[in-house]
């Protein structure tokens, strides 16, 4: 893969007509989650296929993150919805790094 996952999503968002500020908030949050997923993922399998966010095996985050988009499952984003309403996120900040 030459591009990294948020190249794509970077590059997706400006053919979409989104503006800068958007871009940066969206990406910022794409990123929040990949440094979420792969501390939650370390929790919970520590050896497992995940890897944990210091043991990333590229040295893109986001390429590591894309190959393992597929076990992401329904709990891990309800997971991640607690996790940022327990650090007081409010309900609007939830939904913009959820939807």
């Amino acid at each position: 893969m030459s591009s990294s996952l948020s190249e794509n999503f970077k590059n997706y968002l400006i053919t979409t007509g989104s503006s800068k500020i958007t871009i940066k908030n969206y990406l910022a949050d794409l990123n929040h989650f990949v440094n979420w997923f792969f501390k939650e993922e370390s929790e919970i399998t520590p050896s497992g296929t995940v890897y944990p966010q210091d043991k990333i095996q590229t040295s893109d985050p986001f390429l590591e993150f894309s190959q393992n988009l597929a076990k992401i499952t329904p709990s891990d984003i309800s997971d991640f919805q607690n996790y940022l309403f327990g650090r007081n996120a409010s309900a609007s900040t939830v939904r913009r790094h959820l939807y």
